[in-house]
């Protein structure tokens, strides 16, 4: 069973995987592709891995409509989705992928786990997911406890309401997980007025967790805080790594 510990103002036995032939490595930050066999089918995991190698991991999934190009880094000076973040995690080497195509949260979890074992990365200071990438999260956090040291979850949950996340093409059928499975130290941050991931969803998350402990956030934005609410969500998300 878990408190509320902080409550943040906004400011507003399978075939191995293998490499595809053109993937090469970058001085420091990476992007390639795994084909390997995921819940009963090939599938082609495009990754990215951005950061010093001497660097601690984290493991960063957004949302539906992102991808595994997560901030700027030495080998793409783009912009990621979560370039907000950019100080935060530019402290950390970041990896991520894009998502699978039709593929369950689970699968998506499976995936990830590929490629961290086929780079035969450490296991990740923390997989950081928000939004969708929270319900991966959790299913990473139940399926490879031993890939991860923490979870922290933004905005997602272990119970969807079919009406609101039917609209972005989530289905329950699409996520089933019992929070007591999860082991592993979870960060539960909600978002008060966010309808998609009800905070009253989270709070029982993180009571019903093993190891959890909940963190709320006041926001006008509702489930986009996790993008619009820079200042808060980065205070929520050291809190978290500073556990």
């Amino acid at each position: 069973m878990s408190l509320l510990a902080t409550f943040h103002n906004a400011e507003s036995v399978q075939p191995p995987c293998q490499f595809a032939a053109e993937w090469q490595p970058a001085p420091h930050s990476r992007r390639g592709e795994l084909h390997c066999p995921i819940d009963g089918r090939d599938v082609r995991i495009v990754w990215e891995l951005a950061g010093r190698t001497d660097a601690p991991l984290l493991i960063v999934a957004g949302g539906i409509n992102e991808d595994s190009h997560v901030c700027s880094n030495d080998l793409d000076v783009a912009a990621g989705w979560w370039q907000a973040h950019a100080a935060l995690l530019g402290r950390y080497r970041v990896l991520a992928i894009d998502w699978l195509e039709n593929g369950s949260t689970a699968a998506q979890a499976d995936a990830i786990a590929a490629v961290c074992k086929a780079l035969g990365l450490p296991p990740a200071r923390a997989f950081i997911g928000a939004s969708y990438g929270a319900l991966v999260g959790l299913q990473f956090a139940a399926r490879h406890v031993r890939l991860a040291e923490r979870v922290i979850a933004i905005s997602g949950a272990h119970s969807l309401c079919a009406q609101q996340w039917g609209k972005v093409g989530i289905g329950i059928a699409d996520h089933a997980l019992c929070p007591e499975t999860i082991a592993v130290p979870l960060s539960v941050i909600a978002v008060e007025g966010d309808t998609l991931a009800p905070a009253k969803t989270l709070a029982e998350l993180a009571v019903r967790a093993p190891n959890a402990w909940l963190q709320k956030i006041a926001s006008a934005h509702g489930h986009a805080a996790y993008l619009k609410e820079t200042t808060a969500i980065a205070a929520a998300i050291n809190t978290a790594l500073d556990d």
